[in-house]
């Protein structure tokens, strides 16, 4: 079974481009423009990686990080992508895995992925 990522993040290019990136590498990946659905598809998909963007349009990130890990506790990672490097410690505190800061290269969303992957089916 082919690992799988869920890609939440309002910037429809961006989205399209981590979604090339990962199913190249062989990950089943889905996606969302809007913070508010996440949960529901979080519940559906089974995700082994969230990518979760912080600014969501009019959600916030940090919503929809507190509701995820309210409801499915730590059963899949959550990374957040952010272009602000600031936001790093509140992400964490707040119960992120790990922080990609925008901009990033293929190579660097690959690596943290793939860490994250590797330790969910090795634990």
């Amino acid at each position: 079974m082919q690992p799988r990522v869920l890609i939440v993040n309002d910037e429809a290019d961006l989205l399209e481009a981590c979604s090339l990136i990962l199913q190249s590498a062989g990950y089943t990946v889905e996606t969302l423009l809007e913070g508010p659905k996440t949960a529901e598809q979080v519940a559906r998909f089974a995700p082994d990686v969230l990518l979760l963007d912080w600014v969501l349009g009019k959600t916030k990130g940090e919503h929809v990080l507190r509701e995820l890990r309210g409801r499915f506790g730590s059963s899949f990672s959550i990374v957040v992508m952010s272009a602000l490097p600031d936001l790093r410690r509140r992400a964490l505190d707040l119960g992120a895995d790990d922080f990609l800061q925008k901009p990033f290269d293929d190579e660097r969303l690959l690596s943290i992925v793939d860490a994250h992957v590797k330790r969910r089916h090795t634990a």
